[in-house]
């Protein structure tokens, strides 16, 4: 059984959990966007860092990404705006995500980690 939760403490290079929406830090909570990064510094052992973003909107928008860990990028894991199979990626074959955003489709969600 869990003994400790996501608290949104800061601690290190961040909180453990924080919320978003298209901009970083400006969570969306009554309209149809909302993203979440994981900080992987706060598990024990360390590990990657996550993050979610979805758009229950009608039109694509742009997502601004959180610096993923020191040493580290971003890649896409899982984009449900893709036709299957390029909308779930195995650690063989996940895609760099750059440029410090990431295009998030009408009605669709990406999952991304930190890798490196």
């Amino acid at each position: 059984r869990r003994t400790s939760f996501f608290s949104g403490a800061e601690a290190g290079r961040g909180a453990d959990v924080s919320w978003h929406g298209p901009r970083l830090n400006e969570p969306d909570w009554d309209g149809q966007t909302l993203a979440m990064h994981l900080s992987g510094e706060h598990s024990v052992p360390a590990d990657d860092d996550i993050y979610f973003a979805i758009n229950a909107g009608a039109v694509p928008l742009r997502f601004e990404l959180p610096g993923p860990r020191p040493g580290a990028r971003w890649v896409l894991v899982a984009d449900t705006a893709g036709a299957s199979p390029e909308d779930i990626f195995t650690m063989s074959n996940e895609r760099p995500v750059g440029g410090g955003e990431i295009n998030v489709g009408a009605h669709s969600a990406v999952l991304l980690r930190s890798d490196g």
